[in-house]
């Protein structure tokens, strides 16, 4: 699991579309809520701070990110350097402490989901 689009070109068509691309993604469906408590919970646990906000639920993470997608368009963000660095490195902080686990589906009915560490 990991978050996606940080690479330059992905970047750049979300700048040049007005950051509509990433509302157009954000207007599928949600991850599952069961594996979107497991990653929040890691995340929330790890010692040192992301800088991101870690949203309580699916629904409220896509709300947020959506309105993100409009603020950032009123306010003329996609010409900002200096917050499109710094959301990279974000990504690529969050990145990094999901790539420590698998989520491993459980066997049932409905997935579970179990994290394990990578590092040993």
């Amino acid at each position: 699991m990991q978050l996606q689009a940080a690479s330059n070109y992905m970047i750049a068509l979300t700048l040049a579309g007005a950051f509509h691309p990433a509302e157009t993604v954000l207007a599928e469906a949600p991850k599952n809520a069961s594996l979107f408590g497991l990653l929040r919970q890691r995340l929330a646990s790890q010692p040192c701070a992301l800088p991101v906000a870690l949203a309580a639920h699916p629904e409220a993470g896509r709300a947020a990110a959506l309105s993100m997608c409009q603020a950032y368009r009123e306010q003329g963000m996609a010409e900002d350097a200096q917050r499109r660095d710094a959301a990279v490195k974000a990504v690529l902080q969050v990145n990094g402490e999901l790539a420590r686990f698998t989520v491993v589906a459980s066997e049932g009915a409905r997935p579970q989901g179990v994290l394990a560490r990578n590092d040993g």
